[in-house]
């Protein structure tokens, strides 16, 4: 998603560090005094008080925004996407119970809990 909507699907630079998770960014962030990272908002609650977000804009003439649940649920934060379940047709079965679980209070605390911003289930 950073390659494409902020490089404009331009390649990295050689310099840029590749890490095997978003845990590891934000350590290896934390761990420099002029580190920069992306990584999603849930791996942030690993760097303490060392590592904190940004701010972003999305055009020249947006405010500064800065990523938190209530700016990514209102669509503010520029830079966000949403986790999407596709099924072919209704959910049957397992499929159905995982669906209803995971938008259940149990299966959102989890999500929560992740560090992933709680769901709304669209309207279908």
């Amino acid at each position: 998603m950073f390659g494409e909507r902020v490089l404009g699907g331009a390649a990295y630079a050689a310099s840029v560090q590749r890490l095997p998770t978003n845990e590891a960014i934000v350590s290896n962030v934390a761990s420099q005094r002029d580190g920069i990272g992306y990584t999603d908002l849930g791996a942030l609650k690993h760097g303490g008080d060392r590592v904190r977000p940004i701010a972003l804009r999305a055009d020249d003439q947006s405010p500064p925004v800065v990523a938190s649940p209530e700016t990514i649920v209102s669509g503010h934060y520029p830079l966000s996407r949403r986790l999407t379940f596709v099924t072919a047709g209704n959910p049957l079965g397992t499929a159905k119970a995982f669906t209803d679980f995971c938008l259940s209070a149990t299966g959102q605390a989890l999500f929560q809990r992740a560090g992933f911003v709680s769901a709304k289930p669209a309207a279908l």
